[in-house]
């Protein structure tokens, strides 16, 4: 059996733009419901995405993912035609998302999620554009600076030095001692072989 396509024409008559655009997109959905136009994000993420990707992952993965979709990317995006998501509305979600004061890594997922979202809708021509998530930019990863302890928090005096030997049984004593006098830490303490001391 060899597979005829055919092109249909159908009249919708006197109407506006939008009730025109309207009409089509539930002809088109009438006639393949995964393939309409009409079909909002909410609705391709229902039938496909949460089907063929997201309930394939391991359990953890499937957490994440619910999480960004019902956090953050169906509240936003859910109700939009997915042909009216371009690049543009991806970008100004994300610099919502990170006013709002989400940290740059959650922003950064939420992207990615939405990138996930958009192959699949491509890969089964849904969607005809590029990736809409392609090239957005994020906001910086800032690492905070390590707090490192001054000279005047380490240091010990002698009289603290003694009071902590004295006060501690063995062999809390003799690694007290040891550390104190070698700087060594626990770990070192802890791997250190006689054959090592002099």
């Amino acid at each position: 059996n060899k597979l005829i396509r055919k092109r249909v024409k159908k009249r919708l008559g006197e109407m506006c733009e939008d009730d025109a655009q309207s009409e089509a997109d539930r002809f088109l959905k009438s006639l393949n419901p995964e393939l309409s136009v009409g079909m909002t994000l909410a609705q391709f993420v229902e039938r496909s995405f949460q089907k063929q990707h997201i309930d394939l992952l391991k359990p953890a993965g499937q957490a994440h993912y619910r999480n960004m979709l019902n956090a953050h990317i169906l509240p936003a995006l859910g109700e939009r035609r997915i042909n009216d998501v371009n690049h543009e509305v991806v970008q100004e979600l994300v610099r919502l998302k990170s006013k709002a004061g989400l940290s740059p890594q959650t922003v950064k997922h939420i992207c990615c999620c939405i990138s996930g979202i958009f192959r699949q809708a491509i890969v089964k021509g849904v969607y005809k554009s590029l990736n809409p998530a392609t090239d957005v930019k994020l906001p910086k990863m800032v690492r905070k600076p390590k707090h490192a302890l001054t000279l005047k928090q380490v240091l010990l005096t002698l009289k603290q030095v003694d009071m902590l030997v004295t006060a501690y049984p063995t062999p809390a004593k003799e690694m007290t001692l040891l550390s104190v006098l070698t700087s060594m830490n626990r770990a070192e303490m802890l791997g250190l072989r006689w054959g090592r001391v002099n």
